[in-house]
């Protein structure tokens, strides 16, 4: 192998080892997240009313918004947005509608 198609794989090796770890930070090594989050004033997004919960049935809410500094092990600094639709569970005890659980479905989408 001559000198020079020797130094040319070599310099294509070195860049591609150069170029590796910047396409590895590209996107997270998971599609899987673990989530933590509370139900409290909703900021910056919008919520409305798909099923008011009369007469103390499940009350249905569509709940919108975007999300910033996303991070995963191997990102920053990204962004997203969610769309779900939240579901309070509820039953009458002593007169009072109490809820005793909630559940949220939807999409959740991503940008890195």
């Amino acid at each position: 192998m001559s000198h020079a198609v020797r130094f040319s794989l070599v310099t294509l090796v070195a860049l591609a080892a150069l170029a590796a770890p910047v396409a590895a930070r590209a996107a997270p090594a998971s599609t899987s997240f673990t989530i933590v989050g509370y139900e409290y004033a909703f900021h910056g997004g919008t919520i409305s009313t798909l099923q008011p919960g009369t007469s103390c049935t499940n009350q249905r809410y569509l709940v919108t918004g975007a999300l910033q500094d996303v991070l995963t092990s191997t990102t920053s600094g990204g962004a997203g947005s969610f769309s779900v639709t939240l579901t309070h569970y509820r039953y009458s005890l002593f007169g009072h509608c109490v809820i005793y659980k909630a559940r949220v479905v939807g999409t959740v989408s991503f940008s890195y």
